[in-house]
């Protein structure tokens, strides 16, 4: 048997939505590279780094993770800023430290809203 896809589901709580249910699946195409889609039918194509055996042409694991990060951090602060009358102008950006060796854990991610 070999597997070809995996599918994950989350239970989220959202303050305007309550709790919702998240799915998405992930289709393996070849070596580390994957076909990642949501259950709303957005896409990613994910591709490790070249020292894992990836071809380094797509999103890594772990900046898609990142960019994730960033993205609901500048959403909830345009809700808060929008709550307040404030000007709207965000700029998020998202570093991260990683663990030298394994490469699989955040150590520390700093965000930087200016």
């Amino acid at each position: 048997m070999c597997l070809t896809s995996a599918a994950f589901t989350y239970n989220i709580y959202s303050s305007f939505l309550g709790y919702k249910k998240m799915q998405v699946s992930n289709r393996w195409i070849e070596n580390p590279t994957f076909l990642a889609e949501s259950d709303s039918g957005h896409s990613v194509t994910i591709d490790g780094p070249e020292s894992e055996g990836g071809r380094n042409k797509d999103i890594s694991p772990m900046e898609l993770m990142l960019m994730g990060i960033g993205g609901r951090t500048s959403v909830d602060v345009i809700k808060i800023l929008k709550k307040a009358r404030k000007l709207l102008r965000v700029v998020s950006r998202a570093s991260r430290q990683r663990e030298a060796v394994t490469h699989l854990v955040f150590l520390q991610i700093f965000t930087h809203i200016f």
